[in-house]
């Protein structure tokens, strides 16, 4: 079933004895059932990719995993200090489409599972769980004695609770990622039971991202208008806690005393917004702060020269940079029009202009990584190709256009002014208008095909789940209310990526699914684009030379609770 069919459903409470859970079959988290879907054939067509490529170069992160604590008798910093890209928006992770408050998120908040340094999913707050042989029910028990930041007891009704509210609130962007969950029942304090209506194989890895945050029940009992600014309305369940929050200003950190994994090792962090990338260098070169994200090219050759005093920590990231089309535009509905302007492009020499050493060139419809992800080769210019498929399009001598970009993207304005700059070479003018993050964003929700204006646009298209109906669901699938709300911004449609996408989520074969994720790619990279791509990100941390423990996992969250700086004497 598609999410956005889903996206209104309602939780029902059924407090039941543990013991009337034996009618449902209960089966190992390893069963592997039969395909239940047959309207989809499992013969996938093999992929069709110009014969030249070239292999992705590839990017390492620096720390793939913490580090040993320091020894009992060290002294170490009490603060640590951070200077982060974008203003914090909330406090409630069930209204967050932000990432860099999500990144914050993961340091106070809990799921149910998380990604492990290797990138497999582990067990956090959950103790067992198991599924039914239909893939039906998923029965979870949480770890004994779990506590919010307050003291309280976090139990299966915070669950419940957590995901009753992202599934209902009008403005939680989560609604659509829960569209799997048709009710949960509550056995007692430890085990429920999530059903759904279709199987769903994504379901742990799709809970194991911001989507499966867990908020206290207490809190979400608060006005929105309290909740969403006050920290004290608030209890976590994290290696830290949010004590502080001055808007625009900064935002505190604090250990969790009560958090039930080893506890966090530096007593405080406090985060600055700083939007610039070039001020966020200086603030760590004049020791204002310890670590600053999102350091580009040149602040890294700047920093690569002290390695006495800096280190740099590059992190994959799960979001691709493209430039998205909007299909309800007269010429960029023309497909022809759209693989045009693929040939015409030249991402490779883009990105050593404006992210040498600091990119991995795309080469699917997904990130490496993600269930279904198939090497398509890159992406290189032809303009002849381009000027052919223009002229069948019905225009040989170009046409004018306009991208929408905006400062909140690394050089989303420099991307945006070498697209149009390459694309004079086949006779497409396009103006760059320039937005402010606020305003753009409004444009992509609740937009529909008569309203929405935006030939090409700036955006990020990820798999931070590292499943591919996360890639491609929220993001390609046919809007159902004829709007752009959701991550389907530019109106995308494409029938036979509708259906592949649908039968793929509800699928019980592995195989099938990645057959079918790998024929979506195809569609999606070489054949009815959605986007151009720029490039698979790779995120630069600039972090003083002596802190430790700092890491980042397969699908870019940052760790801080294993984070120190040692003091001498």
């Amino acid at each position: 079933m598609k999410k956005n069919i889903k996206n209104l459903l309602t939780l029902t409470l059924a407090v039941l004895m543990v013991f009337s859970l034996v009618a449902c079959k209960q089966a190992a988290s390893t069963t592997e059932p039969a395909p239940t879907v047959a309207s989809i054939p499992t013969e996938v067509p093999p992929t069709t990719a110009p014969s030249k490529t070239e292999a992705p170069p590839t990017i390492a992160p620096t720390e793939a995993e913490p580090t040993s604590p320091p020894e009992p008798e060290a002294k170490i910093k009490d603060t640590i200090y951070v200077a982060y890209g974008t203003e914090h928006t909330t406090l409630n992770p069930i209204l967050s489409n932000n990432a860099d408050t999500n990144q914050v998120f993961y340091n106070v908040y809990s799921l149910l599972w998380k990604v492990s340094p290797d990138g497999s999913l582990v067990n956090d707050l959950v103790d067992t769980w198991s599924v039914s042989d239909d893939m039906l029910a998923w029965t979870i028990t949480l770890k004994e004695g779990l506590k919010f930041s307050d003291g309280s007891d976090l139990t299966t009704q915070d669950v419940y609770d957590s995901f009753n509210k992202a599934l209902n609130h009008p403005e939680s962007p989560m609604g659509e990622e829960l569209w799997f969950i048709s009710s949960i029942e509550i056995v007692d304090d430890l085990t429920l039971i999530i059903h759904g209506d279709d199987p769903y194989p994504a379901l742990r890895n799709v809970l194991a991202s911001n989507v499966g945050v867990i908020v206290s029940s207490e809190a979400l009992a608060f006005p929105d208008e309290e909740v969403n600014v006050n920290p004290d309305s608030f209890a976590f369940s994290g290696p830290y806690k949010i004590t502080e929050w001055v808007q625009n200003k900064q935002l505190v950190l604090e250990r969790n005393e009560y958090y039930y994994g080893e506890p966090a090792i530096t007593d405080r962090i406090v985060l600055y917004p700083i939007p610039e990338a070039s001020s966020r260098e200086a603030a760590l070169e004049t020791s204002e702060v310890d670590i600053a994200n999102m350091i580009q090219a040149e602040q890294v050759a700047i920093l690569k020269t002290m390695p006495d005093d800096f280190k740099i920590h590059l992190a994959a990231s799960p979001f691709s940079r493209v430039f998205r089309f909007g299909l309800n535009d007269p010429i960029m509905s023309n497909k022809n029009v759209r693989l045009a302007i693929m040939w015409a492009i030249d991402a490779k020499a883009i990105n050593e202009a404006l992210f040498p050493g600091l990119y991995r060139m795309s080469t699917s419809g997904m990130i490496p990584g993600c269930l279904g992800y198939e090497n398509l080769g890159e992406h290189y210019q032809d303009l002849d190709k381009a000027r052919e498929l223009l002229a069948e399009a019905g225009y040989p001598n170009g046409f004018k256009t306009v991208i929408n970009t905006t400062t909140r993207y690394p050089k989303g304005v420099e991307i945006a002014e070498a697209l149009s700059e390459q694309l004079k070479a086949v006779g497409i003018e396009a103006e760059v208008k320039v937005w402010e993050w606020p305003s753009l964003i409004e444009t992509w929700s609740g937009q529909t095909a008569e309203s929405f204006d935006e030939p090409m646009f700036i955006m990020g298209a990820g798999c931070d789940t590292l499943d591919g109906d996360t890639a491609f669901n929220r993001l390609y699938v046919t809007s159902a209310d004829g709007t752009n709300t959701g991550t389907n911004y530019g109106l995308y449609s494409n029938p036979e990526v509708d259906e592949l996408v649908a039968a793929a989520a509800i699928s019980t074969d592995n195989e099938f699914r990645i057959e079918a994720y790998r024929r979506v790619s195809q569609i999606l990279y070489w054949e009815d684009p959605a986007q151009i791509f720029i490039n698979d990100g790779v995120v630069a941390y600039g972090i003083v030379a002596n802190l430790e423990g700092f890491w980042t996992d397969p699908v870019g969250k940052i760790h801080l609770e294993g984070a120190f700086i040692p003091v001498d004497g």
